[in-house]
């Protein structure tokens, strides 16, 4: 498929989209649906109209067609959501959802279209915690190189320079705009609390501070079935990450 031509830079573009009306996102939508063949699930934004018979488009019915033009976007022609990824996406926008799907069903995605509904000069961040380290090297891969969205994994690896977190987690001076540091952090349990050796992680201490609770806009938990298998005790055996079983 061939990349959409863009007058603009991406950032620009995906700023444009996120502000777009009804009608402004239908007109650019039309444009790619010709020139580049691209089907969004039409039939369930329809099914998303009010039940009164009204004629006026619903926030959902705006908010799936922004999300798939901001995939399509951002992706760079190569991935636009589908049913399931819509209707989780537009769930999970106003409340905490539990997403159940098998492997290759796109759970990702659905982290990602919720990330890019936010504008380029957002100050918010994303959290995901992650059970693996291996994990985390792909997810970081998949987030930056698909989505274009800025993603750094928090791990005993992580390097524990006030420098490094200042540029890419969080600048603790005040005022500071937070440029450069990350939209999305993917975090392993362990993280979340006190090291072996007693003393809070980095990132634990970064969860205390009040200026940086106040930039999250969301905490995914992936991979949530293995705090049953792997936090907490079975069959005798004890966990294999305490730290898993005390996220609930």
């Amino acid at each position: 498929m061939d990349e959409l031509p863009r007058p603009l830079e991406l950032s620009q573009a995906l700023d444009e989209l996120r502000e777009d009306n009804w009608a402004q996102l239908g007109v650019k939508y039309a444009a790619i649906e010709i020139s580049q063949h691209v089907k969004i699930p039409l039939h369930f934004i329809l099914s998303l109209a009010p039940n009164d018979g009204g004629n006026e488009p619903t926030n959902d019915q705006t908010l799936a067609v922004r999300l798939s033009l901001l995939a399509f976007y951002a992706t760079r022609g190569h991935e636009i959501p589908n049913i399931f990824q819509l209707q989780a996406a537009l769930a999970s926008i106003t409340r905490n959802s539990l997403i159940v799907a098998g492997t290759g069903f796109g759970k990702t995605h659905i982290m990602a279209l919720l990330m890019l509904l936010e504008k380029s000069d957002s100050k918010n961040v994303f959290i995901t915690v992650s059970p693996l380290k291996r994990l985390q090297v792909t997810q970081v891969a998949s987030f930056l190189l698909k989505y274009g969205i800025h993603t750094v994994s928090i791990n005993h690896d992580t390097p524990k320079g006030i420098d490094y977190w200042r540029e890419n987690i969080h600048d603790g001076w005040k005022g500071q705009s937070q440029q450069g540091t990350a939209q999305h952090l993917i975090v392993t349990a362990e993280q979340l609390f006190k090291s072996p050796e007693g003393h809070l992680t980095p990132f634990a201490l970064t969860l205390r501070n009040p200026a940086f609770r106040q930039r999250i806009a969301r905490v995914n938990v992936d991979e949530i079935h293995f705090i049953h298998y792997y936090g907490m005790e079975r069959f005798g055996i004890p966990p294999f990450s305490f730290c898993l079983g005390t996220l609930f």
